[in-house]
């Protein structure tokens, strides 16, 4: 058996933090305990979150990883988008209300709909 192996605990792989082993015949076998950014547990091989293939418990698959995000019928990303416009387009009608008073949306929701949404 090779020299002793370099725990991952504490490690974080895109939106997951590895917390615990489940079990360790080899590293690449290994199975984690990880805790998302979301709050939600997943159990993944070490070898799937080193390389890239486990990025989160799922919700970036239920979110559509930024491209598509699932939630257009709740009208979370609609009411986004509008209070983008309101804020800083002068075109919008609702301008003098929003954007025209000052009001500005914070560069963390302005460049992200996930960063909003959670």
């Amino acid at each position: 058996m090779p020299g002793k192996l370099k725990s991952i605990i504490g490690d974080k792989y895109n939106k997951l933090t590895v917390v615990e082993c489940m079990d360790s015949l080899f590293l690449t076998r290994s199975k984690y305990r990880c805790l998302c950014e979301c709050g939600q547990y997943v159990i993944s091989s070490g070898n799937s979150l080193r390389q890239g293939n486990t990025k989160s418990c799922g919700c970036l698959h239920r979110l559509g990883n930024n491209r598509k995000h699932g939630v257009h019928e709740k009208g979370g990303y609609y009411s986004w988008q509008h209070m983008k416009d309101r804020c800083t387009n002068p075109q919008n009608k609702n301008y003098k209300n929003y954007g025209g008073r000052g009001i500005q949306v914070c560069s963390e929701w302005l460049e992200s709909f996930e960063n909003f949404l959670v």
